[in-house]
């Protein structure tokens, strides 16, 4: 555990978190170099090569490595990046999803902007490489709107985390973060047909939702609930088989992942073509998927990666 003194001090960019390490190569007690950090990714991402509208496209090359939700664990958030072993090829990729928003609090404060400078860093070093999609908590940051895990309200603690280790320059980082945040697709989508999204739209408005919002910019109504379209992909629950049906009439979809659920298993196939991920607990997995030959969603749990195991043996495959 880190006290006030320590997280205010001008120690290397080596920092520990309840023994959680965050490796980046600017010092994150410095506001101006986050803020820059973060401006420079938001621009990475918007002019991404595979990015169509709301959603990235790729092609049937390579492999990824698909992920659920983090909320702020950092040495899950390395093992992942040691798996996805994005210096081997260019067709090595990383989907993440949901970094903010975690536990343990330190001092009662929200610290996970740091993974989420992580991930910003991330994007810049490996453009085409590393892909972050938009959650329901990010939204909720980038909106100001109250969200919790049973623990207070994660957007003032997340606030509060930024005025503990900025100052007065919080509001600065703040601003960087949310342009980072509103440069984030909705979704990830493959040649082969594979669908990434943090969730899927609500059951009961499937039919009548606007997929036009993945062919086009979003806008701030799309980002507004409970109508908006962002709003609908981030937040619904209880997919529905017919819902994937529907997903596999409309994209050509053979396989949806997606977060946004408490999977105890890290991994859990729903039907023939729904995979629900979860990457942030004790039992967190992801799994690696060939974009040359899509699994069904009970071949991908067969093949998940329980994120502790690799871990503890220094993130080796």
């Amino acid at each position: 555990m880190i006290d006030v003194e320590q997280a205010k001090d001008n120690a290397p960019c080596r920092i520990t978190v309840c023994s959680w390490s965050v490796n980046t190569t600017i010092n994150l007690r410095d506001p101006k170099q986050v803020a820059e950090l973060f401006e420079r990714s938001a621009g990475v991402v918007r002019t991404s090569k595979y990015l169509q509208g709301s959603a990235l496209h790729l092609p049937a090359a390579g492999q990824m490595v698909v992920t659920g939700d983090l909320h702020g664990n950092i040495p899950h958030l390395e093992a992942l990046v040691q798996l996805a072993d994005l210096s081997s090829s260019p067709n090595n990729h990383l989907l993440l999803q949901e970094i903010i928003h975690g536990q343990p609090l330190v001092n009662d404060v929200d610290l996970t902007h740091r993974a989420l400078a992580r991930v910003a860093e991330l994007v810049a070093a490996w453009p085409d490489q590393v892909h972050v999609i938009l959650a329901n908590h990010e939204l909720s940051q980038l909106r100001g709107t109250s969200v919790g895990r049973g623990s207070g309200d994660n957007v003032q603690q997340f606030n509060d985390g930024l005025t503990f280790v900025y100052g007065d320059s919080w509001v600065d980082v703040s601003e960087a973060i949310n342009c980072f945040i509103e440069a984030l697709p909705l979704a990830l989508l493959t040649e082969r047909g594979l669908w990434c999204s943090h969730s899927l739209p609500p059951a009961r408005v499937m039919e009548r939702f606007d997929f036009s919002v993945l062919e086009r910019p979003m806008t701030e109504t799309d980002r507004k609930g409970p109508g908006g379209a962002a709003y609908q992909l981030v937040w619904g629950r209880s997919q529905t088989e017919s819902q994937i049906m529907s997903l596999r009439e409309r994209f050509g979809v053979e396989l949806v992942c997606i977060g946004h659920a408490k999977v105890e298993s890290g991994a859990e196939s729903v039907g023939k073509h729904l995979l629900m991920l979860n990457s942030d607990h004790t039992q967190g997995a992801a799994v690696v998927i060939d974009l040359t030959q899509i699994p069904s969603a009970v071949q991908a749990v067969a093949q998940s990666i329980q994120l502790t195991t690799l871990v503890n043996r220094g993130a080796s495959p």
